[in-house]
């Protein structure tokens, strides 16, 4: 694969929690994305660190997927340190495409709103049934732990559901 399995591995088999992906847009033409531990079930403390608390020990080399609009085919990045910037390519950006790795993605509301309006059309780069699931499930979890909103969550929920036929993604959607 040419990838650093062995690094990623170790990291991946020795640390608990796993790594909390945020996707910022930092200009019209960058997307900045960062990583953190995430643990479902610690102190809300422990997950709303600022970043100067964050051990540097707490870092994976992780692979990602990302799809940008207007593309149908997805890029594989590699997250090794603490953040990257990638280039921005069209007005969303989606994380972790096909599920690949085992993460949390915290898309902000705004970009969440924007993927869930593609989802709405017949645009190019629509995300398939799994990346909508993904969506969903990472917005419960996020909720849970205080790093969505709920207004922001049920808002996303509700854009997404309004035309979705899919019935993996609306079991999904109802649990």
């Amino acid at each position: 694969s040419g990838q650093p399995v062995g690094k990623m591995m170790s990291a991946w088999a020795q640390k608990s929690g796993f790594p909390l992906i945020e996707v910022q847009a930092t200009s019209s033409s960058t997307w900045r994305i960062t990583q953190r531990r995430f643990m479902l079930h610690s102190g809300l403390g422990e997950r709303r660190e600022q970043p100067e608390k964050r051990q540097k020990t707490d870092l994976w080399t992780v692979p990602l997927s990302v799809l940008r609009e207007g593309s149908n085919a997805a890029e594989r990045i590699l997250l090794e340190g603490e953040e990257m910037e990638v280039p921005a390519g069209g007005a969303w950006l989606k994380v972790n495409v096909g599920l690949h790795t085992p993460v949390r993605t915290l898309h902000p509301a705004s970009l969440l709103s924007q993927l869930a309006s593609a989802q709405c059309s017949d645009a190019k780069g629509k995300l398939a049934p799994l990346d909508r699931i993904g969506l969903l499930s990472d917005s419960f979890a996020l909720m849970r732990v205080g790093l969505l909103g709920i207004h922001e969550t049920l808002t996303f929920i509700e854009k997404t559901m309004a035309t979705e036929e899919d019935p993996l993604v609306w079991s999904c959607a109802v649990i």
